[in-house]
């Protein structure tokens, strides 16, 4: 080894000048030493490592001259220098040093090189790295691994893949440094092909029984999404260390393998392994993703144990695990014991908290980060604006905007689209837009946030819009974009661009994507194409639960009842769970009087799963038991709920109002009021529709108020709401005005003006409105053509109305209901064709069931036909033996003959059948001002 030192003694005034610049006490020891040369060169760093003053590399960058002698650091001397460059980051320096050793001739040295090489890599200077390696006249194997490896850390992929090439091709033998440096490359590219290549070139060099070499080869397959080939390699290993088994953990992690993880990780403490903080923050993740609480806790215990509860990094991992399995009192707990708390500690903290919804704490946790001190980071400022995401608190999310914006993120793209996800799901749709626009750099989760925030606001025909611009503008669509664009033009049921995208999935290769096809699935489904959702769902070869509820919520959706049922059975049989989603789908099938033991059935599977608690699959089940007329088996449900959000409190207050328990409705809407619950647009349409079955006008207004302070009036289901409750309080000229200043109308909003109108026997005014409708390019549905068929009934228009009726298949693919059928049946008798109207009936397609009879049996009882009306009876009787409404009809129609011994046999026939009819009543305004608003005073049979 050459030496660059001078053996010369230096002078105490050489000392002196060399070290002044540190410490003056430092220089008062210095003088009782007689042979310092090396001794100056150590205090020189150690001054820097101590003081930050001056740097070692700056003093010895200039020569020291003093009575003929020059001051040279030795080969350690230089190691040492560039270790410290690599420690403090601080490549300037590091230069220096690299020019102090050409001047000195020792840049040839090919372990220096190989260090210089290694520090110009970890301060990010890859290219003088390169270029160091090019003019070296000598390269061992650790100047090629130190390049690749330099490579790979700075995310220069390809070059580090194409060195190493070059490295074989020079017949330079690698060692397990340089598979692992290189397997981490195909890691981090997702390209097994060549890691798999090069495990053939492994096994080859007998490099596959290194333990170093098979954990990065784990590591590889499981990153490259080939976990089976990742526990291969994991089994076949003879010798494990804790990096293999945290590469096998993590691996299965990442993957979705949670199961897997924690049964690894048994595995590991079973072999004597001890875990560190990688394994725990593995194992949390995978309890975090399973939702195993308990087996999270007992993690913690490990923790505790090994002496890790305190560490920052556990600490955090800890607090994101026990916050994403829903016990949030427990991540408070782990985050106030940390004795020490950094960014992301923080930052786990106020995330649980926007998942769970407790905006006003995590708002305070973020306003304590920053009077700590703690630098915020572009994931803390994502976490907070995830809490900004309900109308309540969107000026607080401008606020953390004029925060953003004033600080060092304003141009990170990623925070860009949490804020455009923040407006948008604070339904400040034009706010969103403005800063779309305003944005200098979009990628394409920034065009996908735009265009599902459209749709999910209803602004589909914008996001349709959006959707074709972003083409436009040369960015390529990725699968979740294809998602949001087809559920944009299944909400506006325009198949033609749905079927349009289709075609463009087909052509991109995104078809066979699982959230492609669901979505796909969907749109068909909502356009009213349920045979070609059906041949979407068996040309998928990957039908995993979200498509099979896909399939079931469209089935539900289109009243294929038995069709859901079985796809449901298909689900199960094919090892498939159903989870959340598919049973509120289920359920959601079962949602009517005749499903009633069908849905017990699905709510007995429901708790046998274990998601009788769930908060989506409670709100279905009140919704099916108050369809299906039993609200009191509704209310259980409502009362077992551990939590009860939104959905669930206006899935009550809305089964209330449908089963004519106005004043439970209003009850339970104050006792929600009463807990500081939002309201949202649902509740509102909730409660809207309890005042409008009541006619309470008055309470309806009240409402009307509350909507526009919660600024909430211009929702569309809210409209159709309030025009709805107005129609059905006998103020149509209300109602009309609320539908004519609504921005945007639906299908739902027509409709529901359709029906007003012809409810208030405004029949031509319905028609009209049902042809200015079609004109503006809105696809009417089932219900709007029940509104134009109930028009022409009030009006007398039996020629329209079987147009109409023959229209819905022809010109729109709507198969008529059962309601449809009873229109124009109802139509029939209000003209007094009952004849033709029994034919009508003898000649249906479907089965007339108990509502097609008994509107036949009333228009009997209006005309005096008994002979008819004794027949229909009959009918209508074997059909529902217990409904009192053939039995009253029949009864008066034989009364006004003066039949009254046939009267008297039909009362007797109620009473061993045990019918009882319901009394009616009614509503009268007492005090105005009092809580409910009104009193029944009086029954009447």
């Amino acid at each position: 080894m050459k030496v660059f030192c001078s053996t010369s003694i230096l002078s105490t005034k050489i000392v002196q000048k060399a070290l002044a610049p540190l410490k003056n006490h430092t220089y008062m020891h210095i003088c009782k030493v007689d042979n310092i040369q090396s001794w100056v060169m150590k205090q020189l760093v150690d001054g820097y490592h101590r003081f930050g003053t001056v740097t070692a590399a700056k003093l010895i960058s200039a020569e020291i001259h003093d009575e003929g002698q020059i001051f040279q650091p030795d080969f350690n001397e230089y190691m040492h220098l560039l270790r410290e460059c690599i420690e403090r980051k601080i490549p300037v320096e590091g230069m220096q040093v690299h020019g102090h050793m050409i001047k000195n001739g020792c840049q040839t040295d090919l372990f220096l090189g190989n260090s210089l090489i290694n520090m110009y890599c970890k301060c990010d200077r890859v290219l003088d790295a390169r270029q160091v390696f090019h003019k070296m006249r000598e390269r061992n194997v650790v100047s090629w691994n130190a390049m690749i490896s330099g490579y790979s850390q700075n995310d220069y992929c390809v070059e580090s893949w194409e060195i190493f090439c070059q490295m074989v091709s020079m017949a330079m033998e690698p060692d397990q440094f340089t598979f692992g440096s290189v397997l981490k490359v195909c890691a981090g590219r997702g390209h097994q092909e060549e890691g798999q290549q090069l495990h053939v070139h492994i096994i080859k060099t007998g490099y596959q029984s290194d333990v170093f070499v098979g954990s990065a080869l784990v590591d590889m397959y499981a990153k490259c999404g080939s976990i089976e080939d990742a526990k291969g390699v994991f089994g076949k290993m003879a010798e494990r260390n804790i990096v293999s088994w945290n590469a096998i953990i993590a691996g299965s992690v990442h993957n979705g393998f949670n199961k897997d993880a924690l049964r690894m990780f048994c595995l590991m403490q079973q072999a004597g392994m001890i875990p560190n903080q990688s394994t725990f923050a593995s194992v949390l993740s995978a309890c975090a993703g399973h939702g195993a609480l308990d087996q999270g806790r007992a993690v913690h215990v490990d923790a505790i144990k090994i002496g890790l509860g305190s560490d920052v990094i556990v600490g955090s991992v800890l607090i994101d695990m026990y916050a994403k399995c829903q016990s949030i009192e427990d991540a408070r707990n782990v985050f106030d014991r940390m004795p020490n708390r950094n960014v992301i500690s923080w930052t786990s903290m106020i995330a649980g908290y926007a998942q769970h919804k407790q905006f006003h704490d995590a708002f305070q946790l973020f306003e304590q980060m920053q009077h700590a001190g703690v630098n915020l980071n572009q994931f803390t400022y994502s976490s907070i604006l995830a809490a900004c995401t309900n109308p309540e608190v969107v000026e607080q999310g401008k606020k953390v905007h004029a925060k953003i914006v004033k600080g060092e993120f304003q141009s990170d793209i990623s925070l860009g689209n949490s804020l455009i996800n923040m407006y948008l799901k604070c339904g400040s749709v034009e706010d969103g837009r403005i800063f779309f626009d305003k944005m200098l750099r979009r990628d394409v989760f920034s065009w996908t946030a735009m265009i599902t925030g459209y749709a999910q606001n209803m602004y589909c025909e914008d996001a349709a819009e959006l959707f074709c611009h972003m083409q436009h503008e040369g960015m390529k669509p990725e699968s979740f974009t294809f998602a949001s664009a087809l559920s944009a033009y299944a909400h506006i049921a325009d198949i033609k661009q749905g079927k349009t995208i289709h075609a463009y999935t087909i052509k991109t290769g995104f078809e066979s994507d699982v959230s492609v096809g669901s979505a796909l699935l969907t749109m068909y489904s909502k356009c009213g194409s349920i045979d070609d959702s059906d041949k979407m769902f068996h040309i998928n070869t990957e039908q995993d639960v979200v498509s099979w509820t896909t399939m079931i919520a469209g089935y539900a959706e289109h009243g294929h009842r038995e069709d859901a049922l079985q796809c449901f059975e298909q689900m199960k049989w094919a090892g498939m769970k159903p989870d959340e989603f598919t049973s509120a789908s289920i359920v959601g099938a079962c949602s009517c009087l005749d499903a009633f033991e069908q849905g017990k059935a699905v709510h007995a599977h429901i708790v046998k799963i274990g998601l009788e608690f769930d908060s989506l699959v409670g709100s279905a089940l009140v919704t099916m038991y108050s369809r299906c007329e039993n609200i009191e088996n509704a209310h259980q449900v409502f009362e077992i709920m551990p939590e009860k959000d939104l959905v669930l409190w206006s899935a009550m207050i809305a089964g209330y109002g449908q089963n004519g328990c106005g004043e439970e409705a209003m009850k339970l809407f104050n006792e929600m009021q009463m807990t500081g619950m939002y309201l949202d647009s649902i509740t509102f349409a909730s409660i809207l529709a309890v005042c409008g079955n009541l006619a309470d006008l008055e309470r309806g207004k009240q409402m009307h108020a509350n909507i526009t302070k919660y600024g909430v009036d211009s929702n569309v289901s809210v409209g159709s709401a309030l025009l709805t409750m107005y129609a059905k309080c006998g103020t149509i000229d209300i109602a009309h005005k609320v539908f004519d200043r609504m921005h945007e109308k639906d299908v739902i909003s027509w409709t529901a003006m359709i029906v007003g109108c012809a409810q208030h026997g405004c029949g031509e005014e319905a028609l009209k409105l049902f042809e200015q409708m079609q004109q503006t390019g809105m696809k009417p549905d089932h219900v709007s053509f029940i509104g134009v068929l109930s028009a022409c009934s009030h009006v007398g228009l039996v020629n329209e109305a079987y147009y109409y009726f023959d229209s819905m298949n022809r010109y729109y693919g709507i198969t008529p209901r059962i309601e449809h059928y009873a229109c124009i049946v109802d139509l029939l008798g209000r003209a007094g064709c009952l004849e033709e109207a029994e034919r009508f009936i003898n000649e249906m397609p479907i089965e007339p069931g108990a509502l097609v009879w008994g509107t036949l049996l009333g228009a009997c009882r209006v005309h005096g036909n008994m002979k008819l009306g004794e027949k229909v009876a009959v009918r209508l009787l074997e059909l529902e033996p217990q409904i009192p409404t053939a039995y009253v009809l029949l009864s008066n129609i034989y009364a006004e003959a003066g039949r009254w011994d046939d009267v008297e046999k039909v009362r007797t026939m109620m009473k061993d059948n045990c019918v009882k009819k319901k009394p009616g009543h009614s509503w009268i305004e007492i005090t105005p001002t009092s809580r409910l608003g009104r009193s029944k005073v009086g029954m009447f049979n």
